[in-house]
Parts: structure tokens; C-alpha cells; sequence
């Protein structure tokens, strides 16, 4: 599906960041001001509105352990991340530094459906 180009006003990019910091989602976003969600996100931007991927969710100490076994067991950055609601990139930084050696990016040989 192809969208018109537009331009947003002033108040509709004010209503954006409204609508967005109220919770609306940004696909959602995209689709009310008929406008591409990279278009939603870089006004978002502009605007000051915070990201809201997991941001700022951490582990203490206990979880940062549990999710470093998970993930020593073989499930994936991704899959530890699900579990245990935080982002991958923030388990590829820390678990390193609890002393947990990441393995190499990409599929994992005997993790195939075949």
C-alpha cells in the first residue's frame, strides 16, 4: 500500500506526540495521519517523544543471573529477552560484563526445525 505524500501541520505533529505519549501505537499512528511509520518516527523525534522499546528495563542481580544461565542453556538473546522482558542489545552488553560469553550472531548449528 503506497501512501500520498503529505506534510503534517504544526498541531497534527503536536497531536502525533499527544497521541503517541498517550500510548497509541505507531503503526496505528501512521495509518490515522495517513503518513509512513518512518515518517511517524522521525516527527516523534523532532518532537522530543521518547522511544519506548523496553527502554530503561534492567535486571538485578538475581534476574541478570537467571537470564545468563537461559541464555548458557542455549536460548537465544531473543528468546532471554521474551523471558524476561528486557531488549537483546541490552543482554549483549551486560552479560559479558556478569562474566557470560556471548555466542557468535546468527542461527546455531542443531537449532534448525530440520
Amino acid at each position: 500500500m503506497s501512501r500520498r505524500l503529505r506534510r503534517l501541520t504544526e498541531v497534527q505533529v503536536r497531536e502525533l506526540a499527544e497521541a503517541r505519549e498517550a500510548g497509541m501505537e505507531i503503526n496505528d499512528l501512521a495509518e490515522r495521519f495517513g503518513i509512513d511509520r518512518s515518517t511517524v518516527i522521525t516527527h516523534l523525534r523532532r518532537a522530543g517523544v521518547p522511544g519506548r522499546k523496553r527502554q530503561g528495563r534492567s535486571l538485578d542481580p538475581c534476574g541478570l543471573l537467571a537470564a545468563g544461565e537461559l541464555y548458557a542453556q542455549g536460548a537465544s538473546l531473543v528468546e532471554v529477552g521474551v523471558a524476561f522482558d528486557v531488549d537483546r542489545r541490552y543482554l549483549r552488553k551486560v552479560l559479558p560484563e556478569a562474566g557470560f560469553a556471548l555466542r557468535p550472531a546468527g542461527r546455531q548449528p542443531g537449532r534448525g526445525s530440520c
